[in-house]
């Protein structure tokens, strides 16, 4: 029974990872393309608006790049492949989207050299991350 819980102890421990330097940064670039208007979601928006024949907006460059500062940061999930839990700060203050916890999927890349963005997600994916 002893070794049992040592296992399961040891297992859930692992599910605690610490977001590396690269990764952090990998995250704060994709949070400040966001608040930007390059995010996902706007490319999304720029294509479907070229689709339908519409005229794509494509945004200008912010005269002052907004800066993201991590409130707190933590992740759950393995060392490749974690969910992570970012609570930002914008310019000092709260978002303007007003999201200050944004969850997101932080992935090595492929050939191993760094850290991408898969997608964003939710707090459940986030928590649920701990028994997968």
């Amino acid at each position: 029974m002893a070794v049992i819980l040592a296992v399961a102890g040891i297992r859930l421990g692992m599910r605690f990872p610490t977001v590396p330097d690269d990764g952090r940064e990998t995250v704060r670039t994709w949070l400040v393309n966001d608040y930007e208007g390059r995010g996902p979601k706007a490319l999304a928006q720029m294509v479907s608006d070229y689709r339908a024949g519409l005229p794509v907006h494509t945004p200008d460059p912010p005269a002052v790049v907004p800066q993201v500062e991590f409130v707190s940061l933590g992740a759950h999930g393995s060392r490749d492949l974690m969910i992570v839990r970012a609570q930002v700060s914008v310019d000092g203050g709260p978002p303007l989207d007003d999201r200050p916890v944004r969850y997101l999927f932080l992935t090595r890349k492929f050939d191993g050299g760094g850290w991408m963005i898969m997608s964003e997600t939710t707090a459940f994916r986030y928590y649920e991350a701990l028994v997968d």
